[in-house]
């Protein structure tokens, strides 16, 4: 192993990490193949990947390696997978044609958000906010970020035994920066169907109802919209039911 070139191409990688783009950093053209991806990245592994150096003490060059290989890696795992692929690619051209964005932050930021989103599905909602905070630090303009981050803080509200959250002021709050998302960009379906859950834990069903059929005016295939919309009919039918069951008696 030749010391002083892998520290000095561990150096100049590393400077240009900030500014490059990913095609630039495995050194391939932007109409590269997937074949041409995979061996720019196992090419760079060969090089940058410390356990190709079993019997080496690496030392101060080990944490540079690192960093190197991981954003390599992330290359490489964003432009073998064709959605990403398209979103880098979009958000790349609008840098070019002089739109101020910072393509690198929106793309981290849109990673955080697909595995905060993932961890809100799961109910892992400590670990969905941490990584939405990282979202909405990285790109503050997304209303689906915000929308998701306040309702991963809603998800760690201690809560009663019929589930109710016991602050009524952080319900407040959360509600108010939910209802301060959806005024602020009407197309932010998260946050009226989060609106609808709050609404819905907190007995107002009225309202509950109205953010609900709000979003399936215009998502008509949204499912979970769908769903609680039923169940507070549900609800209604039984108690409607049981009213006038009391008031002229069951079935003979």
């Amino acid at each position: 192993m030749d010391r002083a070139k892998l520290q000095q191409q561990v150096r100049e990688l590393r400077g240009r990490i900030p500014d490059a783009s990913l095609y630039e950093l495995l050194g391939v053209p932007r109409d590269a193949s997937d074949a041409d991806i995979k061996k720019a990245f196992h090419a760079a592994a060969r090089i940058f990947h410390v356990d190709n150096y079993p019997n080496v003490d690496l030392g101060d060059l080990r944490a540079g390696m690192q960093e190197v290989f991981g954003e390599l890696s992330r290359a490489h795992a964003t432009l073998t997978n064709p959605e990403k692929r398209r979103e880098y690619d979009a958000a790349l051209a609008l840098n070019e044609r002089g739109v101020p964005t910072d393509v690198r932050s929106i793309f981290l930021a849109d990673e955080s958000f697909r595995a905060g989103k993932r961890l809100v599905e799961r109910g892992a909602y400590a670990e969905a906010k941490r990584q939405l905070e990282v979202a909405t630090k990285l790109n503050r303009s997304e209303p689906d970020y915000w929308a998701y981050y306040h309702w991963a803080e809603f998800g760690l509200l201690e809560t009663d035994a019929n589930g109710v959250p016991k602050s009524d002021a952080a319900v407040r709050r959360i509600t108010e920066a939910l209802t301060q998302v959806l005024a602020e960009n009407e197309r932010c379906f998260a946050a009226a169907l989060f609106l609808g859950h709050i609404a819905r834990v907190g007995g107002d069903e009225k309202s509950a109802e109205r953010y609900y059929k709000r979003v399936l005016a215009n998502d008509a295939q949204n499912l979970e919209a769908t769903s609680n919309l039923r169940l507070l009919n549900r609800r209604r039918e039984s108690r409607n039911t049981g009213f006038f069951t009391k008031l002229f008696g069951g079935k003979k």
